[in-house]
């Protein structure tokens, strides 16, 4: 299996100003959703919400900001493949994998 990876806040306790992402440097508010949902199912939908404009009328992201949010989306779908299929419970098992069909 992919080895777990840390939240990003957590890997990166204020760096100098020098070193933060461009994420950090401007969507303050996005570094604190990333941190709050990374490592579950909900991350990949904000993801899917801040990139793709479904309303028609947002400006977007600067190309680099983009590129460290595709980076991290990907990098968050390898490290937990979610099955977004089917729905997850509070001890991230599907509804029937513990139950012995007979």
């Amino acid at each position: 299996m992919f080895p777990r990876v840390p939240k990003p806040a957590a890997a990166l306790a204020n760096p100098p100003v020098s070193q933060k992402s461009q994420i950090e440097a401007h969507f303050p508010r996005i570094v604190s959703a990333i941190t709050l949902l990374w490592g579950n199912p909900e991350m990949d939908a904000y993801f899917n919400r801040i990139t793709v404009d479904d309303r028609g009328d947002r400006e977007g992201f600067p190309p680099e900001v983009m590129s460290e949010i595709l980076f991290l989306a990907n990098l968050h779908a390898a490290a937990y493949p979610f099955e977004t299929n089917k729905p997850r419970y509070a001890n991230r098992s599907s509804a029937f994998s513990s139950l012995a069909l007979r």
